[in-house]
């Protein structure tokens, strides 16, 4: 019998940490780290990519800039991409969603930012008692 692989959401348990992770990898997308470490600024690509991509976004071939904020008009994180493109994640531990959150969050970041170049996601990990669901999920755990 083979032993689990070790899984950082066993012990970085709360939605914070989380958070902070994932601001973490987006950041390590941008252009200005691609040399401090080439396969961390390529998983950091890959990540945000991924996120655009289940999110329905738009296509971004290049980031040139990224900033990742944390708790920016409730959303748990807001990623900003080439300062004109967004991916809203609405972190998930342990639940589901409710009450139509990514569309609320979306009415909101296209309002301040003037913007319809909009991907949002829910970021799920632990587990969840119903798996109904029309919005789209990144697993994570």
């Amino acid at each position: 019998m083979s032993a689990q692989t070790p899984n950082l959401f066993t012990f970085a348990v709360g939605e914070l940490a989380q958070d902070s992770f994932i601001c973490w990898l987006a950041k390590w997308a941008d252009p200005t780290f691609r040399e401090a470490d080439p396969a961390l600024h390529a998983t950091g690509i890959a990540f945000v990519q991924r996120l655009l991509e289940v999110g329905n976004g738009p296509t971004v071939v290049e980031i040139k800039s990224i900033e990742p904020m944390r708790q920016e008009m409730k959303i748990d994180v807001l990623l900003k991409i080439n300062g004109d493109t967004f991916v809203i994640i609405e972190d998930k531990t342990n639940t589901q969603e409710h009450s139509n959150q990514l569309k609320a969050y979306k009415s909101k970041v296209a309002q301040k930012f003037k913007t319809d170049k909009i991907a949002a996601v829910y970021f799920k990990t632990g587990d969840q008692g119903n798996y109904g669901s029309s919005g789209k999920s990144v697993p994570g755990g």
